[in-house]
């Protein structure tokens, strides 16, 4: 799938469910070099890795640290108290 792609382009794909025939046909390209697969994605980490800054390759670290802050993103609102501040008031 990548054929026409040189080794030194990045890529990030991002599929909705593990399980899903996106994400197993992506699965093969896990340890293509500059290439990341992240599943369960959600828009708050879709604009994050957008906003990446582009003059350097993403190391594992960062886009590790991407999806843990996407997930903190992940919230039941009918169990969510927000913090009021005295100067919300």
């Amino acid at each position: 799938m990548f054929k026409e792609i040189g080794d030194d382009e990045e890529i990030v794909v991002l599929t909705d469910l593990l399980s899903g025939s996106v994400n197993q046909a992506m699965f093969s390209y896990r340890t293509r070099p500059h290439t990341y697969i992240v599943t369960g994605m959600n828009l708050a980490l879709s604009l994050a890795l957008q906003l990446e800054p582009t003059d350097d390759y993403l190391t594992i670290s960062r886009v590790r640290q991407l999806v843990d802050e996407a997930r903190d993103n992940l919230v039941l609102m009918n169990d969510y108290e927000p913090e009021v501040d005295d100067d919300d008031e």
